[in-house]
């Protein structure tokens, strides 16, 4: 895990945060593909839903519930899956869930704009009876530009660590197994012209053609990270 620079939140920061941009692509819906595939027991929480297209996913099949850090957020996805669905929750303040809610936790690329992902993820497995899994960038270089409104240096999409196979496993507490650590989303795949219809495959064809690129290439957008609590 490596920061580039000191980073202070602002006191609002959370507030002022609009909706995530954007729709999902082939290569994010398998990535939710390949989450889906680790889920364990029926009750399952995300983490930081965004606009709640993993929770879309798997609703006719789980006890659902989402969280994210604004009311603009949460009232925006309980249109989507249902009022009550998502609630109000902020891995950096206050978590406001009682430990041992659900059987699997899940959180996608939210640890990398945390000040303090170790904490986070401590904090994800207390509300854990079970599994936790998280997805986070692999290898991204973390860039800063200068804010034209505040004059501070602030970094690119909010993402203040970059991860690798090795620093990664110093966020993860000693009181989990760790069941799998895998790279998923070769952005080979996803670059090439023609290629990228292959995320669209069935998950169990698509997921081995994805492990020989990331095996030759090492060239992966995401790594999931699946963990068990110790009994």
């Amino acid at each position: 895990m490596r920061a580039t620079k000191k980073f202070v939140r602002s006191k609002n920061f959370y507030k002022a945060l609009g909706l995530p941009k954007g729709t999902p692509s082939s290569i994010d819906f398998y990535r939710f593909r390949c989450v889906r595939n680790q889920i364990f027991g029926k009750s399952v929480i995300d983490i930081g839903c965004g606009r709640a297209d993993f929770l879309k996913l798997i609703k006719s099949d789980y006890e659902i519930t989402g969280t994210e850090v604004n009311m603009k957020r949460v009232e925006y996805c309980n249109k989507v899956l249902g009022e009550g669905v998502v609630i109000l929750s902020n891995l950096e303040e206050n978590v406001g869930i009682k430990d041992n809610s659900y059987d699997t936790v899940i959180c996608m690329e939210v640890l990398e704009h945390l000040i303090d992902p170790h904490e986070a993820l401590t904090k994800l497995i207390k509300i854990s009876r079970k599994r936790v899994i998280i997805t986070i960038p692999f290898e991204e270089e973390i860039r800063w530009f200068l804010c034209v409104h505040c004059a501070k240096y602030t970094p690119s999409y909010g993402h203040l660590h970059s991860f690798n196979l090795e620093n990664m496993k110093g966020i993860i507490p000693p009181n989990v197994q760790i069941i799998r650590i895998e790279l998923i989303g070769n952005r080979v795949l996803n670059y090439l012209l023609g290629f990228r219809s292959i995320f669209k495959l069935p998950i169990q064809i698509s997921s081995i053609i994805d492990k020989i690129f990331n095996t030759i290439f090492r060239r992966a957008r995401w790594v999931m990270i699946i963990l068990d609590k110790k009994s």
